[in-house]
């Protein structure tokens, strides 16, 4: 990629969020960032200004992060269609001032419309990451037709004319096909397994409990799990939730909550990684769901990965490739959408004693298979074999 020059950085990443804001995108960017200095490239990201309240930890090192001002939604994110088009369209200004020949852009896919646009007036090889599919989830989510009919084309028009999609599962890379994607590589989804780890620190609250580290939206459907907990009490009692947790559905969590006896769900703020972690390793589990028939049955959330390098073994309720691989290597629980079903999986967990040798097999098993530092080694190499053409 050539020697580094500070004032020409070899590669960008365009995305509306970025470390430190908390989110798996912004964690799996990271990682891409620090492979392509590792690999010898300089790299420069376009991101947006952060809300101070979210800053945990600025960026180090050499590593170049331009922000721009941004709109964001009631909670702090940059959530809906104004709050895309703020970062968008400033993008495609951003990207024809830059002399850079390669663009990873991270999702929405107006993102990455912005992105080729500006490359047809300044040549520029775009690469879009996709972790998901965004016209079949606004589909599930009852979004205007007229809405869906153009997600999807856009998303046709990003898969066709990207150099390359990185996809985060094999299911994903199916679909880019379906919309006339012609490269497509996968390279899996995973954690900071320097963070996410079983030896460490653990927080002691002095009562059995289970964690939800991660976001509450529609698609992930957490009231039905709140609900089975309440379910669970009915058998453990001393059993505590703990929330750690931001996103449309939270209003309607704590709305929920109070129905339950006093003290037993807890919410917490944002935290830093690093105490999650601390959390983790204690919990009796952690719960993961997807809602089934949203469009995301084939997703497979980062917190399951950041759990289980914690050596904690997860409780998963919904339906896709999330049951295979948790029963396949012994991950946990799964189960149906049902309260019932989802209870009944909890209880087996809270039945359960871990065992430390358990712990140290979940966490060696992320390492191996969906460690970051391996998701952005393979990234790289992929995008390489673009960029050397």
């Amino acid at each position: 990629m050539g020697s580094k020059r500070a004032d020409h950085p070899s590669v960008v990443i365009a995305s509306r969020i970025f470390t430190p804001e908390p989110a798996a995108a912004s964690f799996r960017l990271k990682a891409l960032a620090d492979a392509f200095n590792e690999f010898g490239g300089d790299v420069l990201v376009l991101t947006s200004k952060v809300d101070k309240k979210l800053l945990f930890n600025e960026e180090s090192g050499s590593l170049r992060v331009k922000r721009a001002p941004v709109l964001r939604d009631r909670s702090g994110s940059v959530r809906g269609y104004l709050q895309y088009l703020s970062f968008d369209v400033p993008l495609f200004f951003r990207l024809l001032l830059n002399s850079s020949r390669l663009v990873i852009v991270e999702p929405p896919p107006t993102s990455a419309v912005s992105a080729l646009l500006s490359s047809w007036l300044r040549p520029k090889k775009i690469v879009y990451f996709a972790a998901d599919i965004w016209s079949d989830a606004s589909e599930s989510t009852g979004a205007p037709r007229i809405v869906i009919r153009m997600l999807r084309r856009l998303e046709s028009f990003v898969m066709r004319h990207a150099a390359l999609v990185l996809a985060v599962s094999d299911e994903i890379a199916g679909r880019v096909n379906d919309l006339d994607g012609r490269r497509v590589e996968v390279v899996g989804n995973g954690v900071d397994t320097g963070v996410f780890t079983w030896e460490g620190d653990k927080t002691d609250p002095g009562h059995p409990y289970l964690i939800y580290a991660g976001t509450v939206s529609e698609w992930q459907g957490a009231e039905t799990l709140l609900l089975a907990f309440g379910e669970v009490l009915k058998t453990y009692g001393d059993v505590n939730l703990y929330f750690f947790a931001q996103g449309t559905s939270l209003p309607n969590l704590e709305s929920l909550a109070k129905q339950l006896p006093e003290g037993r769900v807890h919410f917490r703020p944002l935290v830093p990684p690093e105490e999650i972690a601390r959390w983790t390793r204690n919990a009796s589990a952690s719960l993961v769901s997807i809602q089934p028939g949203l469009g995301y049955d084939f997703a497979i959330p980062t917190k399951l990965f950041a759990s289980l390098a914690c050596g904690t073994p997860v409780v998963f309720a919904g339906v896709g490739p999330l049951t295979k691989m948790i029963e396949d290597n012994q991950l946990g629980w799964s189960s149906g959408w049902s309260v019932d079903e989802i209870a009944n999986a909890i209880k087996n967990a809270l039945s359960t004693r871990k065992s430390e040798a358990q712990s140290r097999r979940l966490s060696e098993w992320v390492e191996a298979n969906h460690s970051l530092r391996a998701v952005a080694a393979r990234a790289v190499q992929a995008v390489m074999k673009i960029a050397l053409r």
